[in-house]
């Protein structure tokens, strides 16, 4: 299996949750980081996101290349439907992975989250890979902390990753932790300066290839527009 990105907008992205909405972002990365590690392994990557939503049901696509190599390339198509159960909220979706090497992928997902604390929001995401028969789970909190100028936010997370046959290269059972640091500042207009620190922290010294696995760290900065 090639390892792939995935749309995390029933976990990560707040605006799923809205009726009838419509977000439009675009940003720049140091890392393309996920499942704990880069997956470029070098250079910076650039994407372009639409996400609507409308009546539970979500849909987005998203298209990123390296801002080192536009030869890498990524597009991703997902879709799915979500809705309240009490405190929390249940989504299902499906993921749609095509690469500049015409590799291609599919996935579903599955997540549950929820203020289930009295001051952190809680997340549990499965998403299971069809070409690499392999299940990556991500448990998270945050909390999303308001800033006394400009109504502007940052939101710290924590997540914890389990590998089961996802990474193949990777020993299964407990994966990384990742620690970030997000924040957004209303621009006006519907506009929104993002950005973001990330530090990922592989809990295993070396895959099952022998490769060393280490610290990364990474950095980011984006435009969002919505209504």
């Amino acid at each position: 299996m090639k390892l792939c990105y995935l749309v995390l907008l029933p976990l990560l992205a707040g605006s799923l949750y809205a009726e009838g909405s419509l977000e439009l972002n675009c940003g720049y990365q140091t890392r393309y980081m996920l499942q704990g590690y880069d997956l470029l392994t070098q250079g910076s990557l650039m994407y372009h996101e639409v996400v609507i939503n409308e009546g539970g049901f979500s849909a987005s696509a998203w298209y990123a290349e390296g801002a080192d190599d536009p030869a890498l390339q990524e597009t991703v198509l997902h879709w799915g439907y979500g809705r309240p159960i009490g405190p929390v909220y249940l989504y299902a979706g499906y993921t749609f992975l095509h690469y500049s090497d015409e590799f291609r992928d599919s996935e579903w997902c599955l997540s549950l989250d929820g203020n289930l604390l009295p001051v952190l929001h809680a997340g549990a995401l499965a998403y299971r890979s069809r070409e690499g028969e392999g299940t990556f789970y991500e448990f998270s909190l945050d909390h999303e902390q308001a800033l006394p100028w400009a109504e502007a936010c940052i939101t710290p997370t924590l997540v914890l990753g389990v590998n089961e046959k996802y990474v193949p290269d990777h020993k299964n059972g407990l994966h990384h932790i990742d620690l970030k640091l997000d924040g957004q500042v209303p621009l006006g207009w519907g506009l929104s300066l993002t950005a973001g620190v990330h530090e990922a922290i592989p809990l295993e010294e070396e895959g099952r290839d022998g490769s060393k696995l280490k610290a990364a760290f990474s950095y980011g900065l984006g435009l969002s527009w919505s209504r």
